[in-house]
């Protein structure tokens, strides 16, 4: 059988393309397998597969075609999340046209990696230093001048995390967002 003979649903929906939930082999191609690698990469950040759930079967292949980008938690870097809804795309011409493609932009996540987690741990700082703020706005005396010495340490440790983080890589929007 031939791909493009193809003419009913074929697949398991968590990885299955649109294309293939629509059964129009005619429209798969590379991108095809850019969608079930993608549909693995959620797998491995998220430890289960997509959900194209529903009540039914046609329901399932119709969130299967609608094949919704993910909301991904905290714990996901943003770029890795966006390469796995990216590959995941409704649309074909959305994705990654080629698995080379896909493959460069994850090679390029974990050359960022570094930097995605030095801003996370300036974010970590931030969160202590929310903290002080609170803990200045009630003390007094030793404890307030204390606390103001903490705080100038911790905002001044939180800026060059992400500062360094912008150095190792100038794209590491977390850390953008966290001088901010």
């Amino acid at each position: 059988l031939h791909v493009e003979q193809v003419s009913s649903p074929a697949g398991t929906p968590g990885f299955m393309a649109p294309e293939l939930a629509l059964g129009e082999g005619q429209l798969q191609g590379p991108w095809t397998d850019v969608y079930l690698l993608g549909g693995v990469l959620h797998s491995i950040i998220t430890g289960e597969p997509r959900r194209h759930d529903g009540h039914s079967l046609r329901e399932v292949l119709q969130n299967a075609v609608r094949s919704q980008p993910v909301s991904y938690g905290e714990d996901v870097a943003w770029e890795l999340a966006a390469i796995a809804n990216k590959a995941t795309a409704a649309q074909p011409l959305d994705r990654y046209q080629t698995v080379p493609q896909l493959q460069d932009a994850i090679e390029g996540y974990l050359e960022h990696r570094a930097a995605h987690d030095i801003a996370a741990w300036g974010h970590e700082l931030v969160d202590q230093l929310r903290q002080l703020c609170d803990e200045h706005t009630t003390a007094s005396g030793d404890a307030r001048r204390h606390l103001s010495a903490s705080i100038q340490r911790r905002y001044g440790e939180a800026m060059f995390a992400f500062d360094h983080a912008l150095d190792t890589w100038s794209g590491t929007r977390d850390a953008d967002d966290g001088r901010y």
